[in-house]
């Protein structure tokens, strides 16, 4: 009697750093129950500021930030502000960022009527005009906006892909370094139209001051306003260097939790291949079994 046999192979991916080609990671900062840098680089670790807590995630738990503005017009009102915020305690120029640098995570705003709300930033530990080096802003859209010391800057947008209040949303940003042509946004994994405005004939990230990285607020800005995201976020991540459109979708696919869309921004933010995804309590897995050479799910017919 002939039997058939057949050979089953898994494989899991695992919610880690995501292997890049031309960017390398600085840190990446999982929230899962504190706010230290969870690819092991401690320099990186996060020390709170303002109101910021963690609350439960699809992951397990993230950064929750509070919002609001806070006009400011000299260094002792600064001083009064208490800023939703998580810094480092180490320092990198703006130019030190002028081969490019990536910024990606998962987002879920609360609010979208509270103008700025900045994700992640390069910018200063105290008031001072001109100091902010790039940050990549969220709240009815994405922008990422970088300033050189003469305060020229340049911000990409993305246009036609409204964000809305209470969906969590994957993006992310990159910038190629030294000009104004040089952007790419990413909503759910796929790269979105992107408007980029110069301001002033932008020159680099030429700052010399050595700046904090900042996460959920920035604090110095030219136009004497102060912000604080309004909302969650989760597994971000900074890289010198641009990830490519192939990394940004490789690592979406591989941290999108079993869900329904109703949680998720965008109709299309649960993969359409064929991989079995699953949560487990603090991280999210993904894999796919292979039944004579096809790569099926669970869900799919044997």
């Amino acid at each position: 009697m002939k039997t058939k046999s057949f050979s089953i192979r898994a494989t899991i991916i695992f919610l880690a750093p995501v292997a890049v080609h031309a960017a390398s990671q600085i840190a990446q900062w999982d929230f899962d129950g504190s706010y230290a840098a969870s690819n092991g680089n401690f320099a990186y670790d996060l020390t709170p500021g303002g109101a910021v807590a963690l609350v439960p995630s699809p992951w397990g738990t993230a950064a929750e930030f509070h919002g609001g503005t806070y006009p400011i017009t000299d260094a002792a009102t600064y001083s009064n502000v208490n800023l939703d915020r998580l810094d480092t305690t180490i320092t990198r120029t703006s130019a030190s960022f002028n081969g490019g640098f990536s910024i990606m995570g998962w987002v879920k705003p609360y609010s979208i009527s509270d103008p700025i709300g900045s994700v992640l930033a390069l910018d200063s530990s105290s008031f001072s005009l001109n100091s902010l080096g790039f940050a990549l802003v969220v709240d009815s859209t994405v922008e990422l906006a970088v300033r050189d010391t003469s305060d020229h800057r340049a911000i990409a947008t993305a246009s036609g892909t409204p964000i809305a209040a209470g969906n969590w949303y994957h993006i992310a940003a990159t910038w190629g370094g030294s000009t104004s042509d040089s952007f790419a946004l990413y909503i759910n994994g796929e790269a979105v139209a992107t408007d980029v405005e110069d301001l002033g004939g932008f020159g680099g990230l030429n700052g010399s001051i050595s700046l904090p990285i900042r996460v959920g607020g920035n604090l110095g800005d030219s136009l004497q306003n102060v912000a604080s995201f309004n909302g969650a976020i989760d597994h971000l991540a900074l890289f010198d260097g641009v990830l490519t459109p192939a990394d940004v979708g490789a690592a979406y696919a591989g941290s999108v939790p079993e869900s329904s869309t109703a949680i998720f921004g965008a109709a299309g933010v649960l993969a359409t291949h064929l991989t079995i995804r699953w949560l487990l309590q603090t991280r999210a897995h993904n894999g796919t079994k292979t039944v004579n050479g096809e790569e099926r799910d669970q869900m799919a017919s044997g």
